[in-house]
């Protein structure tokens, strides 16, 4: 089952070792605090890989009903359940909630960033 990332993304050294991709993705992963903008320290557990990487695994559908990723085949498709309208409804949450604004109300969501 395979699913193709929407935007950059972590992705686990180990599987990337088990591919033989390792070698192709040397930046270690940083987390960014979403609502202050703060980099936390380096997850050397974790290498960035690019929009458009494809990952291969059993629960690829997960990313898919997340948000974070699109089905790259049928079998990712069927098993996420969703139809072409939730795809885009569950990307643009998922946008929202990167960005700290999923309420909409000024008072709970995140500042705007200057």
């Amino acid at each position: 089952m395979k699913a193709t990332f929407y935007r950059e993304a972590a992705v686990l050294v180990s599987h990337l070792e088990e591919k033989g991709e390792l070698g192709k993705y040397p930046n270690v992963y940083v987390p960014i605090h979403p609502t202050t903008g703060l980099k936390g320290k380096p997850d050397p557990r974790f290498r960035v890989v690019p929009a458009g990487y494809t990952i291969e695994h059993p629960d690829a559908f997960r990313l898919v009903q997340q948000g974070v990723a699109k089905p790259a085949d049928e079998e990712c498709r069927l098993r996420a359940g969703l139809s072409p309208e939730d795809l885009v409804r569950r990307f643009e949450r998922q946008k929202l909630l990167e960005a700290g604004k999923l309420t909409g109300d000024p008072k709970l969501d995140a500042p705007d960033k200057a």
